[in-house]
């Protein structure tokens, strides 16, 4: 049995939940919208632990479980959390305490857990993200962190062309430096902010499942191609095969970071070489999927569903 942690109606989530079905996998949603009405309990014995899930349909036992893909959303934006009319100081702290108790079981379970929070913690600081990948023989743009916008300009005197995003995990649009936008720089003086070259190529978008690595090349005009129909732009979406040399690279990234499953941004320039963005610990990989058919879902099905993780989950998590 593998767990699902999120929003059932989450695209992300939801793949994974019918891929299971299809797959004949069995699923159980912990379904973090139903926080305040449902609770966990943890057997200590020895050294061994046990989660059980207590929901209106009776106690389970979650011994035997394979994997868990965890999608959880902060839960102070639930709206459990924020209605003034449920959001009683108990129930808030029954949220709370739902949350936490998951989170700190997912830390330690002997299980495939994609992925658990420390790990995706990495994803807080993009400097430290970027040494990282740095170590796995990945390039990354030239890039200035600062709130001095003299050093920026010097910069883009440096690059030409320079863009500018969050440096946290703060998910923002990436722009190029104009000089309409530059004008506001004196802005940045209480908000240092991540500029970078800008790499002219193709975005391609690199799943790690494990082993496994899918690769989607996204031709857009719009620098960020999230946003594409927002700038009055397009953005096409292709299935690619890596060269053998960067798929090994992101597979050692995805082992550096403890990410069994990633989301890797990189640029394939004009003359070939392949540039590292940054990586996402929880990526929206259902979007690819829909338009490549890479079978992305699947691989991370059945990679939860393996029970050769120390053994599977029949006997707790050991310390």
């Amino acid at each position: 049995m593998i767990l699902l942690c999120g929003i059932p109606s989450e695209p992300p989530v939801r793949l994974i939940a019918r891929t299971a079905e299809e797959l004949g996998i069995e699923t159980l949603m912990l379904n973090q919208r139903e926080s305040a009405t449902t609770s966990f309990g943890i057997t200590i014995s020895g050294t061994s632990k046990t989660l059980h899930y207590n929901s209106p349909g009776g106690e389970l036992d979650l011994g035997h479980v394979t994997g868990a893909y965890v999608r959880l959303m902060d839960y102070h934006n639930l709206p459990e959390y924020n209605s003034n009319m449920a959001a009683t100081n108990h129930a808030r702290a029954r949220i709370e305490a739902w949350n936490a108790m998951l989170n700190d079981w997912l830390e330690t379970a002997n299980c495939h857990v994609m992925n658990r929070l420390k790990n995706s913690n990495s994803n807080m600081s993009k400097p430290y993200q970027a040494q990282l990948i740095a170590k796995a023989g990945l390039r990354s743009p030239q890039t200035l962190i600062t709130n001095q916008p003299e050093k920026v300009r010097d910069f883009q005197r440096k690059c030409g062309r320079v863009i500018f995003k969050s440096i946290s995990a703060h998910r923002s649009i990436v722009r190029e430096l104009t000089t309409a936008n530059a004008a506001r720089l004196d802005q940045i003086r209480v908000l240092p902010t991540q500029f970078q070259e800008l790499i002219e190529g193709d975005n391609v978008r690199v799943h790690v499942v494990g082993s496994a690595v899918f690769a989607t090349r996204i031709c857009s005009a719009v620098i960020d191609y999230r946003y594409a129909a927002d700038e009055g732009g397009t953005a096409t979406y292709e299935a690619m095969d890596l060269p053998e040399e960067i798929a090994a690279k992101c597979r050692r990234l995805s082992q550096a970071l403890d990410l069994p499953l990633c989301g890797i941004d990189l640029i394939e320039t004009n003359t070939g070489e392949y540039v590292c963005l940054e990586v996402n610990p929880s990526p929206a990989y259902n979007c690819f999927e829909e338009q490549t058919g890479q079978p992305i879902a699947k691989a991370i099905v059945r990679r939860l569903a393996e029970a050769n993780f120390h053994g599977g989950c029949q006997n707790g998590i050991n310390n």
